[in-house]
């Protein structure tokens, strides 16, 4: 009883207390908890590696860091934010979707264009076989004479192909397998025409393409299957290197390989290259044989004459130019490793610039450990001192899940061996000693965000440890690794810069620009003692080298980057509609006040009032089209009916005795916008030789565009009563290559892929894009 009475009198108390209110937002309290927040982010933000850059940006880079960020948000809440129902699948969309499920929606969004536009400095880290994508390779195995095709069985079933292992060559006879490859009498290993097999292959040539693919590719189906763990992507993974191996044996398609590399790195904004490569390379087949050459310097030679002959090109102005580190397979037992080793340090004599420095690779969790080879690393560095010559160590280490196992344990003797970079690094950030380590000793990270989920360290961008490495202060730079074989079907970076920005509120415009500038920071431009690599990068664009005139470089594209990027910026996104180039037509041309223009017209595009706008005669513009109504409204929208001086002519371009004529071959450039894609594949050819007839028959020429184009090259049907054509990049290109064969002509072509406009979607699909050209008569 007296218990009951205690607990009801506490009870009592309790309820007749009054309970003191909020503390207001203003109140002393909250101030000073609100203002030690914002110092302890201040200090953290202090430490982190992009740090500098950011404190140093010019208020134009700023204004575009702020641009970005608005649109990145926007993508997300009204782009990336989709669930299942709502996008009628059994997919949810959202903002750090899997590589593979997110890369078809990648090139819809806006920020995908800012980020294909930005320069990207250096690639640092990326695997000779596995940097061009695979279709480029195979079109040119398609149209190069005497290329061939062997199986290690008939393929003729669909479980023959799937057990079955292929590899391409080439012979200097008209003499090849007399059986075809799918046929049950096909003995194994005998070559067979690449063409023979494509014609007799079940699909015909895309259905051959489609197969060598799955030989070539991991499937976006196999890289989402994270349960099924690491060690079982890496087998499927390295079956695939031998053959694309034997895609690169033969001169013609390897210097294809060099040129088309070079050029999309370029188109990317990448300036510098270094690639891994090496091991105990394989021999060449020159131009016309069937024998490989047995020098093996031959291979080193196609590839830095290629280096040189790019640089001289009016695009490689823009290349600064490659640098090989020697690669050895982590696998091999010492006797071989030590052979493979003799061999790099005789090409580092023999080819001084070409070659950088030495690495060993393959999955580390099943290869050799560094403290294993420890011996044969520490006598290489003695052959190298000895030989006078500087053959420094970029090791790959800590691409490993393991916290404390032998692959984790790498770093430590990565870092102790004296490794200037450290490719991956994907566990460093669970050892707080290496990475001050790697700070005070300025070695860099090679950051590889798409392989490192597609090969399951981690399950998506969102769970990769870059964040972490970024906020202790670790320098670090983004590489594409192997971006043929994992999914990419692209050379350059843009894909890895995108998931970085658009996974990471932390990082920003400004985060991808401080890592694109340390890619040049820890580039390899030249040999140098560890004393002067570690003072050029201190120095940055201060010193007086190599690297210092290559930062100042970047330093002034970075800037017009940032400039453009507010003129591109749509101010209103929900005007997004009329582009600001046009709308700049309207005012400025049309005399329309800005906020009646929206009202005035909700899309539309002409070249040939821009084209005035922009300061171009008159008299010198002429403007085609098959309907005059559509001549008509052009002069209603315009209002320029008396006044402009344009002469537009209606006729059939595909008719060679229209109006066209009246014009002779008087013109220097031609501008072909959304035309194309409007005819089927059979007339493609028929257009471009038709437009080659209206320019001088000597001189600059000219042609620029867009078509509507596809991620496979296809016809569509979706227009009513049309049979329309898409064309891929590469499709775009080879169909110039036979344009010009059959006129006697030849045309450099350069292609941008861009997004779409998002309505294009309901006829054509959501893998449609769209590919401005610009095509230049060479000869």
């Amino acid at each position: 009883m007296l218990l009951f009475g205690l607990l009801l009198g506490l009870a009592l108390n309790a309820v007749a207390r009054e309970w003191s209110p909020f503390p207001g937002a203003n109140s002393a309290a909250v101030t000073e908890h609100m203002l030690a927040r914002d110092a302890m982010i201040k200090l953290e933000e202090s430490q982190r590696q992009d740090q500098d850059f950011k404190r140093r940006m010019s208020p134009t880079a700023v204004r575009a860091d702020t641009i970005v960020r608005k649109i990145r948000q926007y993508e997300i809440q009204h782009f990336w934010r989709q669930s299942s129902s709502e996008a009628n699948d059994t997919q949810e969309r959202f903002a750090g979707l899997m590589f593979p499920l997110a890369r078809p929606y990648i090139k819809k969004t806006r920020l995908w264009t800012i980020v294909q536009r930005m320069p990207k400095g250096a690639l640092l880290h990326a695997h000779l076989t596995a940097m061009l994508p695979y279709g480029v390779l195979l079109e040119a195995v398609f149209h190069t004479p005497g290329m061939v095709v062997s199986a290690s069985q008939s393929l003729d079933t669909e479980e023959a192909r799937h057990n079955a292992s292929i590899s391409f060559s080439h012979i200097n006879t008209t003499m090849a397998g007399s059986f075809a490859i799918t046929s049950t009498d096909y003995v194994p290993g005998t070559p067979v025409f690449v063409k023979a097999v494509a014609s007799s292959f079940p699909g015909g040539k895309d259905g051959f393409f489609q197969y060598a693919m799955s030989k070539l590719v991991i499937s976006p189906e196999q890289a989402t299957q994270h349960e099924l763990g690491v060690d079982q992507i890496w087998r499927r993974f390295q079956t695939l290197f031998g053959t694309a191996g034997t895609l690169l044996s033969y001169e013609p398609i390897v210097r294809t390989f060099y040129r088309q590399l070079f050029t999309r790195l370029v188109d990317d904004g990448v300036n510098w290259v270094e690639i891994r490569a090496g091991g105990i390379r394989g021999k060449l087949i020159h131009s016309g044989e069937q024998d490989a050459d047995p020098d093996l310097d031959v291979w080193w030679e196609v590839m830095q004459d290629e280096i040189e002959r790019f640089k001289a090109t009016e695009k490689g102005k823009r290349f600064w130019g490659a640098r090989v580190i020697w690669s050895d397979y982590r696998g091999r037992d010492q006797t071989l490793l030590n052979r493979s080793m003799k061999m790099a340090l005789e090409r580092k004599v023999k080819f001084p610039q070409l070659f950088s420095g030495y690495d060993v690779v393959s999955q580390e969790d099943r290869g050799r450990s560094l403290a294993d080879m420890a011996p044969e690393l520490l006598w290489f560095q003695n052959e190298a001192a000895a030989l006078n010559v500087s053959v420094p160590f970029f090791f790959h280490a800590g691409e490993t899940l393991g916290d404390g196992n032998s692959t984790d344990s790498n770093l430590f003797d990565a870092l102790l061996l004296g490794t200037r970079r450290i490719g991956h690094g994907f566990s460093l950030y669970k050892h707080p000693r290496l990475i001050q380590y790697a700070i005070e000793n300025r070695i860099m990270v090679e950051v590889c965000p798409i392989s490192n989920e597609v090969l399951r360290l981690a399950t998506d961008i969102l769970h990769h440890p870059l964040p972490a490495l970024v906020a202790h202060g670790v320098p670090t730079s983004i590489s594409n690794d192997d971006p043929a074989m994992l999914g990419q079907d692209a050379a350059g970076l843009s894909f890895d810069f995108y998931q970085v920005i658009q996974a990471f509120d932390n990082i920003g415009l400004a985060g991808l620009g401080a890592l694109a500038r340390n890619s040049l920071r820890w580039s390899h431009f030249e040999d140098q003692s560890d004393y002067d690599w570690k003072n050029d990068i201190d120095l940055a664009e201060e010193g007086t080298g190599i690297k210092a005139m290559r930062l100042q470089e970047w330093d002034r594209e970075w800037e017009e980057f940032c400039q453009w990027v507010p003129t591109w910026f749509k101010k209103d996104l929900e005007e997004h509609e009329l582009q600001q180039p046009a709308r700049e037509v309207f005012e400025r041309y049309s005399g329309l006040p800005p906020h009646q223009v929206v009202r005035h017209v909700k899309y539309l595009t002409d070249v040939s009032r821009s084209q005035v706008a922009d300061g171009v005669p008159e008299s010198n513009v002429y403007g085609s089209d098959l309907d005059m109504r559509f001549i008509d409204l052009g002069y209603e929208v315009f209002r320029d009916r008396d006044s402009l001086k344009c002469k537009f002519i209606q006729a059939d371009i595909l008719d060679l005795d229209s109006n066209l004529e009246q014009l002779g071959a008087e013109l220097g450039i031609v501008s072909a916008q959304s035309l194309f894609h409007l005819f089927p594949w059979h007339q493609h050819a028929q257009l471009a030789k038709r437009i080659i007839t209206l320019f001088k028959p000597r001189g600059d020429a000219l042609l620029v565009g867009r078509t509507v184009g596809n991620k496979i090259a296809k016809k569509v049907g979706g227009i009513p009563g049309m049979e329309c054509y898409m064309h891929t990049a590469e499709s775009w290109r080879q169909l110039w290559t036979e344009v010009g064969e059959a006129t006697g002509t030849c045309w450099d072509v350069g292609v941008t892929e861009l997004p779409s406009d998002p309505r294009m979607s309901q006829l054509v699909g959501h893998d449609a894009h769209m590919l401005w050209f610009v095509i230049r008569r060479v000869a």
